[in-house]
């Protein structure tokens, strides 16, 4: 990288440190400011930062192994998950918003009444905000080293004497390189600073700049990268000289004997993970950016824009950039690491500082996300829910910036022990496939109560320890995603449904309270009637059931026109 290429760096780290100084005041008035700005936030600026956050570091480098190893089709792993995220759009976002919750942990004690319903809380919270938060953070962590380690030269920047001096100092029990984790350390403490200094509202004004930096990049990439192997119009042929099968690697839907997909995998993606994935209901850090939108139709709006920036915006740059790699990388032992590669090959001084900025904003509008939802788990529904429950709103706001760089050091210390960004993707998928049915249920049926949820995420996380740490023991193989996928789902969704006939239902009077809060539909007939009318839902089940189809149809219309464009 040249002094140009550093400097654009460098603009943009301090640009980043000097949003969060900016907005630090504002953010420690209260849980309220830090957590979910105040709820003041426009439709365009959360649903820019939604896909800003799902934008990271590793997203480019796990499109291009897929399309390496699965071909373009292999994208429906997450392809799949914009069926449940129009649902997210059309209905479930204005319920977050309505439910005036800070976290989705917080609304289960707004929807199951009693001492299970705190220990649910108590238990989700630290649930998401330790292993499943810092799981993520660890591949995102875990891509940026590969990507540092391309473009960073730390004996060279720091001399020879320095560096060998740091690399006695570090950690002899952390399997990382001290070059590349050096790179990652400076980029997440930066992030953490300025997440820790503006909270949220740092967070979304940040990832605006961010989004716009990435997709910069990523489109500069591509377009590089197809001109690199001859065009478009030779792209065909240049993968077919380099594969053998150019039409399986770029079919978007696998034939019935594809090598690349093969057909139940397909299925399993389309018919099947989008709704026993853990956010089957767009919770997480996406109901974080709802509950901090300015009402619930704006709420419905960002996750609307989400939706089609997501999908449609972002999918091709990397699929284009990825099948350029394949051709001119082939048979490459880390297809993760050809995005990088690629990158360092075809960008010119200056364009190359672009890019590597862009994935730079990429990793860190990912990590100063999840830090700021790590640690609104831990102050909101563990610290001042249980232990400080009457401190002050300074209390907890010291309290919430401690978390923050709590749940920092706890994800680096994760993505130390991480080898593969596609396989703590995939364990990531079948440790929350349990979760979602149980998740959709509680805004369709009044019966679920907060034991279904309890048996729900005790039943997923033995039988995901035992297919992933137990039988591969016995069997001397790894349990298949797709298996996995199915058992978890199927042992988990039997244990939850008996659990809740098992169990008494909720208070009648949180649910009815719940009711006209949030306004559900689905079949909530005892309460519907106890409350006479009141808390009447805004949409019929009709209108949301058409419109959910409707915009299923838009998005991938939408993305396989561009496709074939």
């Amino acid at each position: 990288m040249s002094a140009l290429d550093w400097s654009i760096v460098g603009l943009y780290l301090l640009g980043a440190l000097g949003v969060g100084a900016w907005v630090s005041r504002r953010a420690s008035q209260s849980t309220l400011s830090y957590f979910v700005a105040g709820r003041t936030l426009p439709w365009w600026l959360a649903g820019t930062s939604m896909v800003a956050t799902t934008f990271a570091a590793d997203t480019p480098l796990w499109v291009a192994g897929v399309v390496a190893t699965k071909g373009i089709a292999g994208n429906w792993f997450w392809w799949s998950f914009a069926i449940a995220h129009v649902l997210g759009a059309v209905y479930i976002a204005r319920l977050w918003r309505r439910s005036e919750v800070v976290t989705d942990a917080g609304v289960i004690e707004r929807r199951y009444s009693g001492r299970p319903a705190a220990a649910l809380r108590a238990f989700k919270a630290f649930f998401f905000a330790v292993p499943i938060n810092c799981i993520t953070m660890g591949w995102v962590i875990l891509a940026m080293r590969k990507i540092m380690g391309v473009f960073i030269d730390w004996p060279s920047i720091l001399g020879p004497e320095t560096f060998a001096a740091f690399s006695d100092a570090w950690p002899k029990g952390i399997d990382v390189d001290p070059s590349t984790g050096l790179s990652v350390l400076v980029a997440m403490t930066l992030a953490v600073v300025y997440s820790t200094l503006g909270g949220l509202r740092g967070v979304v004004l940040t990832d605006l700049l961010q989004f716009t930096l990435a997709m910069g990049g990523a489109v500069a990439v591509a377009w590089l990268g197809v001109r690199a192997v001859g065009g478009l119009d030779a792209l065909p042929g240049r993968l077919e000289a380099a594969t053998g099968d150019a039409a399986g690697l770029v079919a978007m839907v696998p034939a019935p004997d594809s090598t690349w997909m093969p057909l139940h995998l397909f299925g399993l993606y389309l018919l099947v993970l989008w709704w026993a994935q853990k956010y089957s209901d767009s919770g997480g850090y996406l109901a974080q950016r709802m509950s901090a939108c300015r009402n619930d139709r704006d709420a419905a709006k960002a996750t609307l824009l989400f939706v089609a920036l997501h999908y449609v915006a972002r999918s091709w740059p990397w699929i284009l950039a990825g099948l350029a790699a394949v051709v001119l990388y082939p048979g490459a032992a880390d297809p993760e690491a050809s995005y990088p590669r690629l990158m360092l090959d075809v960008l010119p001084a200056g364009l190359l500082g672009v890019a590597v900025t862009s994935l730079l904003a990429a990793f860190m509008s990912t990590i100063d996300t999840h830090v700021n939802w790590g640690a609104s788990y831990l102050v909101t529904d563990l610290y001042a829910r249980f232990v400080r429950p009457d401190a002050s709103e300074a209390h907890y706001v010291r309290a919430s910036r401690i978390a923050v760089v709590l749940v920092a050091v706890l994800a680096a210390l994760i993505a130390s022990q991480m080898t593969s960004i596609d396989a703590a993707w995939k364990f990531f998928s079948a440790l929350g496939s349990g979760l979602g049915l149980v998740s959709l249920a509680r805004w369709l049926w009044w019966r679920v109560n907060a034991w279904s949820e309890i048996a729900a995420l005790a039943a997923t996380s033995v039988v995901t320890a035992v297919l992933t740490f137990v039988v591969p023991q016995y069997t001397g193989e790894p349990v298949s995603f797709f298996a996995s996928v199915l058992l978890t789902m199927g042992i988990s969704t039997t244990v939850w449904v008996a659990v809740t006939w098992l169990t008494p239902p909720t208070d009648p009077e949180v649910l009815d309270a719940f009711y006209r809060a949030v306004r559900p539909v689905g079949c909530w007939g005892p309460v519907r009637a106890r409350c006479g009318g009141t808390g009447e839902p805004t949409e019929s089940g009709r209108s949301i059931l058409l419109a959910w189809i409707a915009g299923v149809a838009f998005v991938y219309l939408l993305l396989f026109g561009l496709g074939q464009l």
